[in-house]
């Protein structure tokens, strides 16, 4: 018997196998998987179950009293934070309305970049993603816009493979109003900003209390994306997006003040 075979037969291997296939696309005459990376056995350290649903899937973790919704794997992981990082770098460098105007005349060809980096993050099919996001991706239109769908893909795969910023979105998101919204959407979206930064603790989305003055000067002057961002918020489902029990168990693990206020 081969290596390989013996590793098959080892039920931790087969878990890391089962997890490394999970939302990639297969060659359908010989099984192999289209991606450059390809070692299983150093990415199940703690797991102790991995289960595939129709929608979404789930990680138990040793010790845990609930699982994890998502699948952890770390090329995805360090992939889509390179994109973050390179998105954070360019907002710090954002310092006034000159340089806003910059990045609205220069802002597809970022976007293009970070494409280009997820190329081999990003799920072949919605169904993969969890909840919250599969609810974010389905709302956003994609048909023929490429940008939009481009844009899709990174806001899915940030918040899909960073779960940090996605409870911090699971968290802030249902705390729209949405007779203030379709009242007055910019002053609703300060409101809710503050929420966010205040109930920041280590700094995180906190970083960008500055910079999101320079944005609502921006979307007062362009009502036209001021409104898409309008309508995009009221047309989400709450009850997809907010916190489960298992994301409020492991919530725990991000130094962010959450509410659960869910009515």
């Amino acid at each position: 018997m081969n290596p390989l075979d013996l590793l098959m037969h080892d039920p931790q291997f087969r878990m890391g196998v089962r997890m490394e296939r999970y939302g990639r696309i297969i060659k359908p005459d010989t099984g192999e998987i289209v991606s450059n990376h390809w070692f299983p056995e150093e990415k199940t350290v703690g797991i102790v179950d991995f289960i595939e649903h129709d929608e979404g899937c789930e990680t138990w973790f040793d010790g845990g009293e609930y699982p994890a919704r998502g699948c952890f794997q770390n090329e995805r992981v360090v992939e889509t934070l390179r994109v973050k990082r390179m998105f954070m770098v360019l907002f710090k460098t954002i310092k006034s309305p000159l340089d806003i105007l910059y990045l609205k005349k220069n802002w597809k060809h970022f976007l293009d970049l970070a494409e280009q980096n997820l190329l081999d993050v990003k799920y072949p099919d919605v169904k993969y993603y969890s909840q919250p996001v599969r609810e974010i991706y389905r709302k956003i239109p994609g048909g023929s816009d490429r940008f939009l769908g481009e844009i899709r893909n990174v806001i899915c795969c940030s918040l899909e493979f960073d779960t940090a910023y996605r409870y911090r979105a699971q968290d802030i998101l249902p705390e729209f109003i949405r007779e203030n919204l379709e009242k007055n959407p910019l002053k609703e979206f300060k409101r809710v900003a503050d929420i966010l930064f205040q109930r920041e603790s280590d700094g995180g989305m906190g970083r960008f209390k500055k910079i999101s003055k320079l944005l609502w000067i921006y979307l007062w002057f362009n009502r036209k994306l001021l409104n898409a961002i309008k309508d995009f918020i009221l047309n989400l489902d709450m009850e997809e997006i907010k916190l489960s029990k298992e994301d409020i168990y492991w919530t725990k693990i991000v130094p962010y003040n959450y509410q659960f206020n869910y009515g």
